[in-house]
């Protein structure tokens, strides 16, 4: 056991903790002991991508609900602009038929 762990024990044992839980406890110490800084590393890269993959499923629900939004305001758009070219197609026959209009008729009120 290297002097690191030692120190770490004895701290954890002026903390209260009784011989047994210390004792289940060595190993873990030992291999924080002996992996030190890639150890610190893996932690450090594993709650960043943990992060980043919840901000990124997040950006990606995002687009899914505007991209949803965005076909319905189509949809509504192109009914819109159908029922827009029905009125200017029984315009456009009436006026090629003058007699169908009622001012052309004489039947003013």
């Amino acid at each position: 056991m290297n002097n690191s762990v030692d120190k770490d024990l004895f701290f954890l044992y002026s903390m209260g903790m009784d011989a047994e839980t210390l004792r289940s406890i060595l190993p873990v110490l030992e291999v924080i002991s002996q992996g030190g800084l890639a150890i610190v590393v893996f932690v450090i890269w594993f709650f960043t991508f943990k992060k980043s993959s919840e901000s990124i499923q997040h950006a990606i629900q995002k687009h899914e609900d505007l991209s949803k939004e965005l076909l319905q305001i189509l949809k509504e758009e192109q009914e819109y602009k159908a029922m827009l070219a029905g009125i200017m197609m029984r315009l456009e026959e009436k006026l090629k038929k003058p007699a169908a209009c009622p001012i052309v008729r004489g039947e003013n009120d």
